[in-house]
């Protein structure tokens, strides 16, 4: 049967609702909302929220930490890469100056073998003329015909300038009075011949129809027959054709004639 309970004052509600839980609950449920019932769950539930997160957070900065560490190195790194860099540029620099100097060098050096090869070139040429002149008496009787004299430039100028003048540019005049050898011989009959002779180390195109130019010339002011000859120690074999039709003799120098020695 319920329990009859006099209520007079607040305490004696009190009392009773202590005394039955109950009535407590019913009254509770009475007055406040559902979302204020709940609401000491949902903030226990949220201070565990809160926890977690706490902890969560507490991790997180724990990772940052080592991310800061990661970056710190990788930063290093990059400035370590970068003075690598630097120094492999400075190298690069070094080398591409250096590269420049033996370009340089070897221009130098290429420079100066031309300018040897020149020297070398102008000392054999002269001492080839210097033995060609001494030879020239051999080389007019390897030709069947009898050394009389060797032309001076004077004698050529004085020969070859008043009539080759209306025939020749002054250019080739002059060239023919630079001949290198010009000579008089006679043969067995008495006949009396001119023999140009184009002096060189290696004889080329250039000297034989220098010789055959001035042989022509010599016919042209003497009227007397002319002869072309090269003497050089080696013949470019483009003139072979010419040497061998008998055009043109071939005077062959030798070559320790040719030494300063």
């Amino acid at each position: 049967m319920p329990v009859a309970v006099t209520i007079r004052t607040t305490d004696d509600i009190l009392h009773a609702l202590d005394a039955h839980p109950e009535w407590l609950a019913a009254v509770r449920a009475k007055i406040l909302t559902q979302e204020l019932l709940d609401l000491p769950r949902k903030v226990a539930q949220l201070a565990e929220t809160v926890a977690q997160l706490a902890e969560t957070v507490a991790y997180l900065v724990r990772e940052m930490d080592g991310v800061k560490k990661e970056v710190n190195g990788v930063k290093k790194a990059i400035n370590g890469l970068e003075k690598r860099v630097g120094k492999l540029e400075e190298g690069q620099q070094r080398l591409e100056e250096g590269q420049q100097r033996l370009e340089e060098g070897q221009q130098w050096l290429k420079e100066g073998q031309q300018r040897l090869e020149n020297r070398v070139a102008e000392i054999s040429g002269r001492y080839a003329e210097e033995t060609a002149e001494k030879e020239i008496a051999l080389l007019i009787h390897n030709m069947d015909l009898r050394h009389v004299c060797t032309l001076s430039l004077a004698e050529v100028v004085t020969m070859a300038v008043p009539d080759l003048a209306q025939h020749a540019s002054k250019n080739d005049i002059a060239s023919f009075c630079r001949a290198d050898l010009i000579a008089t011989a006679v043969d067995d009959a008495g006949q009396t011949w001119y023999v140009a002779v184009e002096v060189s180390y290696t004889a080329d195109e250039r000297d034989t129809t220098r010789a055959l130019r001035n042989a022509d010339y010599l016919t042209r002011l003497t009227g007397q027959p002319a002869r072309a000859a090269v003497a050089a120690v080696k013949i470019d074999n483009r003139i072979q054709e010419t040497l061998q039709r008998g055009g043109v003799y071939w005077h062959a120098l030798e070559p320790e004639k040719l030494t300063m020695a």
